[in-house]
């Protein structure tokens, strides 16, 4: 074994004078070995759906108020939240998991905007965040002022109110959590509305028709089980193979200096560095899509 790893990692005599793991054939095991699991992952996701996700601690509460925190920072006012758009997120998110689909339009065509009128909220401008597979509301929210189309969302001035649902399920046979913020204003008759319920004055209630049972989740529920995070699956693979291909290529840059070795290519430790980028680009990437 001590021979073995000698020769994986340190150039000499018995190995051409270039670190086994640096030659192409033992580089291309490697990116097998990545790919085999990822291709393992997305079979056990079909296999046994439900088996692999991603457990959070996100709140409503908490994407709300980092919310607002990103436009206090631009001193634009605060966003109030309706609970009215809170029941459309919830049933926006509800949509997604029973017809299984990740995308502001269901495959049917179904538009957020129905979602709003569904529970009665009138609006004169409108606007929706999504987001999928993150861990803690400070991701969410960060990811979404990366974006460019979600940031505006959130720093839009002519928003006046906020909802937001978190809701847990099984998508494309992942375990994930997904989150809901809906924008809006209210039209006229919103207003005049809301200042009726304000006031005491009984207002006609509109009939919402109730989601089916077996599809809707709710904002408070947990997964019940332990879940396999694919991340962390994926992060610690790509992290073991840049770590050894890191360590292969300090070890044949210290034996070519130590040694003064002359090599007519350097193409095999190009294609090394390349390939440790690529692992290290994969191990820091973020958790998370949003849409």
């Amino acid at each position: 074994m001590r021979e073995f790893l000698k020769q994986l990692f340190v150039p000499q005599e018995k190995n051409n004078f270039r670190a086994k793991l640096l030659q192409p054939s033992f580089l291309a095991f490697l990116v097998g070995i990545f790919l085999l699991n990822q291709v393992s992952l997305n079979l056990i996701a079909l296999a046994k759906p439900g088996v692999l996700g991603y457990v959070s601690d996100i709140t409503p509460e908490a994407i709300v108020r980092l919310t607002n925190q990103e436009r206090a920072k631009r001193n634009l006012p605060p966003l109030r939240e309706s609970s009215l758009l809170d029941e459309a997120a919830r049933r926006k998110a509800a949509d997604m998991f029973a017809f299984d689909y990740w995308a502001h339009s269901s495959p049917s065509g179904r538009t957020p905007w129905s979602f709003f009128k569904e529970v009665g909220y009138n609006y004169v401008v409108a606007g929706e965040n999504l987001a999928k597979d993150f861990s803690n509301p400070d991701a969410v929210v960060a990811a979404w002022m990366k974006s460019s189309t979600h940031r505006a969302n959130i720093l839009d001035e002519r928003f006046q109110d906020i909802g937001v649902a978190v809701v847990e399920g099984t998508l494309n046979g992942y375990k994930t959590t997904l989150v809901v913020q809906l924008f809006g204003t209210p039209s006229q008759v919103m207003k005049e509305k809301e200042k009726k319920i304000a006031a005491g004055v009984g207002v006609e209630e509109r009939n919402n028709p109730p989601l089916p049972q077996e599809t809707f989740v709710s904002q408070s529920s947990s997964l019940g089980k332990k879940v396999i995070n694919p991340m962390v699956i994926t992060k610690g693979i790509s992290g073991f193979l840049f770590g050894l291909i890191a360590g292969a290529i300090l070890a044949d840059t210290y034996f070519v200096f130590r040694n003064r070795v002359h090599r007519f290519s350097g193409r095999n430790l190009a294609h090394a560095g390349f390939l440790a980028v690529v692992f290290f680009l994969i191990f820091l990437s973020q958790q998370g899509v949003i849409d």
